[in-house]
């Protein structure tokens, strides 16, 4: 239904609204591995794009991620954590950094000393 519709900015930002919800939906169902989580978080991250929401587009990152994670492709993995790291840089929240360090397995006070009072302090 939603592809019968005029594509317009609006029309975007509610199919992104459903596509991170149906992505949510779909590892409850089918599970993180699957290729139909992949299909939506990657048409999520286009439509994110399109619309510039840097939070909906976390959010697709996010998911892309979590598939890449537990089908343990780690170079996808790698790639995505750059991707995310770079965007939560951007949106400027220091919990969202220290959550991507720790997801790459690495410290924010060793990467980033200057940094860690951000995090603890």
């Amino acid at each position: 239904m939603l592809q019968t519709l005029t594509h317009t900015p609006e029309h975007a930002r509610q199919e992104l609204a459903f596509q991170t919800s149906l992505g949510q939906a779909l590892i409850a169902v089918r599970g993180y591995a699957s290729e139909e989580v992949e299909h939506v978080y990657l048409h999520a991250r286009t439509l994110s794009q399109e619309v510039d929401d840097p939070g909906e587009h976390l959010r697709a990152l996010m998911g892309l991620y979590a598939v890449a994670f537990v089908r343990a492709n780690h170079e996808a993995v790698h790639a995505l954590t750059g991707a995310i790291l770079q965007l939560r840089q951007t949106i400027q929240d220091p919990l969202a950094l220290m959550q991507t360090y720790t997801q790459e397995g690495q410290s924010p006070a060793i990467v980033r000393p200057s940094q860690s009072v951000h995090f603890w302090g």
